[in-house]
């Protein structure tokens, strides 16, 4: 999938489990178009930001 001329969609992940977090990560940063901007363990810690993806 290719999103030309368009901005890239930002994506935050939230999973307490930490192999399916990683694991989704890799997968969605390695699609075209989409950057993975933030994972989380909790939805509480998601809605405080998150940890920035480097």
């Amino acid at each position: 999938m290719t999103r030309s001329g368009t901005d890239p969609i930002r994506v935050a992940l939230a999973d307490d489990h930490p192999v399916v977090r990683d694991g989704l990560s890799a997968l969605l940063g390695s699609v075209a178009g989409i950057d993975v901007v933030a994972t989380a363990a909790t939805g509480r810690d998601a809605v405080r930001g998150g940890h920035p993806v480097p």
